[in-house]
This record gives structure tokens, C-alpha cells and sequence, in this order.
């Protein structure tokens, strides 16, 4: 009885990791193919906030289409990818990670150019501007993807069965695997995430305010 339920619970999460990812990746693309229409659409073009949703845009869709279809494949088709390749296991870890940190980093910058925009201060306001906006982007990209190339270093194959002889792609023992566990977890969600937080309280506390003028 128990080895019955084994089994339909393995095949259960099976299914699961199957059929959910395609699911997520089919509409997640037409999900992205709709923004990318709409922001580049003729009313958004000169618009700061939509290009930073554009630019997250684009970078959710790179992480549709190479992100979750290497998983995909890693968990059902293995034979497909090169699993034996310290290439591609250093490659794929990186843009795995850098990929969502510059999605949610442009959606930070989206909440705080809606922020510039609604403030008092004339100054602040103009920094609300698309040539500031494309110029913020192109450094932004630029900075993210430095900013995680340590990875390419410090991740590699290694055995992790004897005798099956299995490898996984782990960043090196030590010291690095506490740094990375760390800085992933700032940088890819706590340090967004307040900030996002911050600029919609003060976006909101400006709206406020102009309201009562």
C-alpha cells in the first residue's frame, strides 16, 4: 500500500514538473508579446515608465525562453543538453540568475520614475524623462551583468554520485557558497523589493498630496 502511494506521488510531481512548465512558458509568451506590443506601442514610445516595463519585458521573455526551457529540459530531457560541459553549466547558472535580476531590477526603476514623476520638486520631475530612461537602461544592463559575473568563475561540475557518476553544476565549497547564498538573496529580492515598496509609499503620498492643493 505505502509503495502504491510512492509511486502515484512520484508520478503526481512528475506530471507536475512536466506539463506546468509548458504551461507557464506558452503563456508567459503571449503574455510577453502582448507587452511588447503595447509599449512599443506609438502613445509609449517617448514614455520613461514604459520603456523600463519594455526592457522587463524583454528580459522575462529571455528567461521564458532559455531559463525555464533548459530546467525543462534538464528535468525530462536530459539527453538533449550537455550536462558534461563546465561551459555550459557556468553560462546557463548565470544568465539563470542575471537574467530575473534585471527584469525586477527595471520594474524597481519603473517604480521609481513614477515617483520622480509625481513629486513637488520640478528638478525631480525632469529626471522622469525617456533620453534619461534609455541611458539609465543600457548602464543598468551593463551593471547587473557585471555584477554577476563572479559566477562564471566560481560555478563548475561537480561529482555529486560516485557511482552513478553524476555531476551538478554547484558554485565551489567554502566560503563562495555562503557569499552567493547571500548576495542572490539581496540583490535578487530583498534590495528590489524595498525599494519598489518605498517608491509606491511615496508615489502614493504625493498623489495625496497634489490632490489636496
Amino acid at each position: 500500500m505505502m509503495d502504491n502511494n510512492i509511486l502515484i506521488l512520484n508520478q503526481v510531481i512528475n506530471g507536475i514538473t512536466l506539463y506546468v512548465p509548458y504551461f507557464t512558458i506558452i503563456v508567459g509568451t503571449i503574455g510577453s508579446f502582448c507587452n511588447l506590443l503595447t509599449f512599443t506601442s506609438r502613445q509609449l514610445r517617448r514614455n520613461s515608465c514604459a520603456l523600463y516595463f519594455l526592457c522587463s519585458t524583454i528580459f522575462d521573455l529571455i528567461y521564458l525562453t532559455f531559463g525555464a526551457s533548459t530546467r525543462l529540459m534538464s528535468d525530462h530531457y536530459s539527453y538533449i543538453l550537455p550536462r558534461r560541459s563546465v561551459v555550459f553549466c557556468k553560462v546557463r547558472t548565470y544568465l539563470a540568475v542575471a537574467i530575473p535580476a534585471l527584469a525586477t531590477f527595471f520594474l524597481t526603476l519603473a517604480s521609481v520614475d513614477r515617483c520622480l514623476l509625481t513629486s513637488k520638486s520640478r528638478k525631480w520631475r525632469r529626471l522622469s524623462c525617456i533620453s534619461i530612461a534609455r541611458h539609465t537602461a543600457v548602464l543598468s544592463v551593463i551593471f547587473w551583468l557585471l555584477c554577476f559575473c563572479h559566477m562564471i568563475v566560481y560555478y563548475d561540475l561537480q561529482l555529486v554520485d560516485v557511482n552513478n557518476n553524476i555531476y551538478t553544476c554547484m558554485p565551489r565549497s567554502g566560503a563562495y557558497t555562503m557569499f552567493i547564498s547571500v548576495f542572490i538573496l539581496v540583490c535578487n529580492t530583498i534590495l528590489f523589493y524595498i525599494i519598489m515598496f518605498a517608491a509606491s509609499v511615496i508615489t502614493l503620498r504625493n498623489v495625496r498630496t497634489s490632490r489636496h492643493r
